[in-house]
């Protein structure tokens, strides 16, 4: 039994030394220049974080692949009853840079977006002009967008000015019919 003890003893330590096996990386299974491609159709809002009735909008995204660049022309709207109705657009081009990573210009952008891909989610780091107020003006975007597993995709935009978040944007993304 003495001799057995040391034996345990160094298979346990071995086994608390050994290290665990690396984790396999799987491909990414929101893909962006996969599932913007065609007419995509989305409902939101945004919150102010003091308070206040929610805005609330559509969208329409028509999104091409060129086989090196996506394109994605967003279309925002709001009904004539709302509080400020209208329609904007702007127009993002996304390039691959790497296998989860991509650049971003958006034409109402102040500079390049970050963005990243992994598993189910893409984030988004960016400046650009808020585009659901009266008159637009520069924010720093911090976005989310979550693929699930109804197909579609939900998200989240928190918007800062003077490094305050000053509220956050919530979209949820489908495939339009024949959009695909």
């Amino acid at each position: 039994m003495a001799k057995v003890a040391p034996l345990f003893l160094a298979l346990a330590l071995a086994g608390a030394c050994a290290q665990p096996p690396a984790p396999t990386r799987s491909e990414p299974r929101f893909v962006p220049e996969q599932w913007f491609q065609g007419r995509t159709v989305g409902r939101g809002e945004f919150r102010r974080s003091l308070g206040g009735s929610p805005s609330r909008f559509d969208m329409v995204i028509d999104g091409a692949w060129n086989g090196r660049v996506l394109t994605m022309d967003e279309t925002f709207s709001r009904p004539a009853g709302a509080a400020r109705p209208g329609r904007w657009n702007r127009v993002w081009t996304i390039t691959p840079t790497g296998r989860q990573s991509y650049l971003g210009e958006l034409t109402t952008g102040h500079g390049p977006a970050e963005i990243t891909a992994e598993g189910d989610t893409v984030t988004m780091r960016y400046r650009a002009d808020a585009p659901l107020v009266e008159r637009p003006f520069p924010a720093r975007f911090e976005q989310t967008l979550r693929l699930r597993p109804d197909g579609t995709v939900l998200n989240t935009a928190d918007v800062y000015k003077w490094g305050v978040r000053i509220g956050r944007t919530t979209v949820v993304f489908r495939k339009a019919p024949g959009g695909a």
